[in-house]
């Protein structure tokens, strides 16, 4: 039968409303049709003269194009994830399509439609589980599972096999349920999956990290119902993530979110058997020359949410003097970023410009007369309060604030265990509070107060004009130098070790994961390398 007239004989099918209790056998048998389907086809439309580099498994195109294909699936899907009872004269069309979704998603021409593929599919998953259907959700869960890990596993293009271990990751075995606030239960057998990748050299890097992020999840939702083997081997596998330098083929703002994802995997577990180690990771990370800015970022954000041991001594002028160099690099970064905006441009030629042309010239400050307006409408009432109106702020310097914010405060964090301002000698949490030497709570208890004053100036909104508030965070930046280094030249430069990738309210994405960033589709691998 084609496809075609598949489509159209699905289409003719009358609605059954037979009892739920046929799902349970018909997911037995969806299940065995995706282990001996598609998932085993080999690469279809190869030269008979040679082999491709990667396998693609065959799938039908005009799924995904014909209008009137595109439509029936569309609602075949939406009464089966609705309405189980539709099942028992369409569930091999339904199954197909699944199959036909997962096999496109090797394909490296599907690249650009790997996450909202996923997307769909995890989509049918959480409504039939929303609406009681937990047979069709579960079965979908499973047969996901072992759709992504035979891509996973498989000679596939890096993209498939990359988005294959994040969508494991996400799989759940209990869908999660807002109106009882039940919280999803991450898929048991997903984990040893992800934990073998992570730990066997023959998967590459970006499926390593993919694992990881996976594991992070698992950590947060589901790692209080672990055996203490199991979050000891987790532990101490994200202990070794998080020290280890970057390898030759990450780069450092890539190698700093996947600190960043073992570090939250150790808040998670509460392990009180690695008590030592946690804390050793986090008051170390900041004495390393080759850390990245989100890497301590989040050992900040971490330190009032372990244990520091009492005999545990960290070597607080070193950690100070990285927190607060961080800051510097990022008031820095933005200062510059902002005085560059304002430089000189050439001038366009009036000569032989249309009505068109003229519509993109530029307003006050520099910007098209579009973003002026954004960021006067953005600028009004963001300030702090005070006998004198705010003046309304340009997009920039509303941009700076919210980044600068968010590292200010997470270094506030790991000194005080709060974000916001607060009296350093009654907090009970972060650095402050788990140092004993007098000195060395002196000089915590001074650069909190110096990032307090930091942070008002960050927010100073009676400044409107994109080169005023540039050199107020020059001012910033010299007050802050002069902690980090008393003798330190007038016109200071960042670190070296800053980095401008961080958890701000803009990162939605890992970074990078390559430095040289080949196209994804014609990786070389290495041999012995899946």
């Amino acid at each position: 039968m084609s496809h075609r007239v598949e489509a159209t004989h699905a289409a003719s099918l009358q609605n059954s409303h037979r009892a739920r209790q046929l799902l349970a056998a018909w997911f037995v048998g969806l299940i065995a049709a995706v282990a001996l389907g598609a998932i085993a086809s080999p690469a279809w439309g190869q030269a008979a003269a040679g082999k491709p580099q990667y396998d693609v498994m065959k799938y039908q195109p005009n799924w995904f194009t014909e209008k009137s294909i595109v439509n029936r699936i569309k609602q075949i899907r939406s009464q089966i994830v609705s309405d189980p009872a539709q099942l028992s004269e369409q569930k091999d069309f339904f199954v197909k399509i699944y199959q036909n979704i997962f096999a496109s998603m090797t394909d490296p021409a599907e690249f650009a439609n790997l996450q909202p593929r996923r997307a769909e599919v995890m989509k049918d998953i959480y409504n039939a589980a929303r609406r009681g259907n937990t047979q069709v959700s579960r079965g979908l869960s499973i047969m996901s599972f072992q759709q992504c890990k035979a891509i996973a596993q498989g000679n596939y293009y890096p993209g498939a096999r990359i988005n294959a271990v994040f969508m494991i990751g996400e799989l759940n075995d209990r869908e999660p349920n807002s109106l009882e606030k039940k919280a999803p239960i991450p898929m048991q057998a997903a984990l040893p999956l992800l934990l073998e990748i992570v730990e066997d050299a023959k998967y590459d890097d970006g499926l390593r990290v993919a694992a990881i992020q996976g594991i992070q999840r698992h950590a947060s939702l589901n790692a209080e119902r672990w055996k203490p083997e199991l979050q000891d081997k987790v532990a101490d596998l994200m202990i070794a993530t998080a020290q280890e330098s970057a390898p030759k083929d990450r780069n450092l703002e890539a190698h700093g979110w996947v600190q960043m994802l073992a570090i939250n995997t150790l808040v998670s577990l509460k392990n009180p058997r690695r008590v030592d180690q946690v804390a050793k990771l986090v008051m170390e990370l900041p004495t390393k020359e080759d850390s990245s800015q989100m890497a301590l970022v989040y050992a900040a954000r971490a330190t009032p949410k372990i244990e520091i041991p009492k005999e545990f001594k960290p070597q607080a002028d070193a950690v100070l003097k990285s927190w607060a160099t961080q800051i510097v690099g990022s008031i820095a970064r933005e200062a510059k970023r902002i005085e560059d905006l304002e430089k000189p441009r050439p001038k366009a030629s009036m000569m032989g410009m249309g009505s068109g042309e003229m519509g993109m010239m530029s307003g006050p400050e520099g910007y098209d007369m579009g973003g002026m307006e954004m960021g006067m409408e953005m600028g009004m009432g963001m300030g702090m309060p005070g006998a004198t109106a705010a003046k309304p702020q340009t997009v920039e310097i509303i941009l700076a604030r919210r980044m600068l914010n968010d590292v200010i405060e997470s270094f506030h964090l790991g000194l005080t265990g709060t974000r916001a301002k607060t009296d350093p000698a009654r907090v009970s949490k972060g650095l402050v509070a788990n140092l004993s030497d007098e000195k060395e709570k002196a000089d915590a208890v001074r650069l909190v107060a110096l990032i307090d004053e930091v942070k008002e100036g960050v927010n100073d909104t009676m400044i409107s004009k994109n080169l005023e508030y540039a050199e107020k965070l020059r001012e910033l930046e010299a007050k802050l130098q002069a902690f980090v280094n008393p003798d330190a030249a007038a016109d200071p430069k960042p670190g070296n070790n800053a980095s401008p990738f961080f958890d701000g309210p803009f990162s939605s994405a890992p970074p990078a994961l390559n430095r040289t960033e080949p196209n994804v589709a014609s990786r070389p691998k290495a041999a012995g390398q899946n």
